[in-house]
């Protein structure tokens, strides 16, 4: 499903575009996500699975920032 998005993007803006890098980034669209998610929680009045998936995208965020500061 996202492939094809990734695929039109690339196309359209070509491969070494900055939307064609946070759209194929497995850690800049963790982050994307994380926003998605967050935003959905917010108006869905929060429920367990939302907190979860936004807890867990925050961690992978987390976990992306601290891999570029440690290296």
């Amino acid at each position: 499903m996202a492939a094809g998005f990734r695929s039109w993007i690339a196309d359209r803006f070509g491969d070494d575009s900055k939307l064609t890098y946070l759209v194929s980034c497995s850690w800049c669209t963790s982050i994307w996500m994380a926003a998605a998610m967050t935003a959905a929680m917010h108006w869905a009045g929060g429920s367990l699975a939302l907190q979860l998936t936004t807890t867990a995208l925050s961690l992978s965020y987390g976990a992306g920032l601290a891999s570029r500061w440690l290296d």
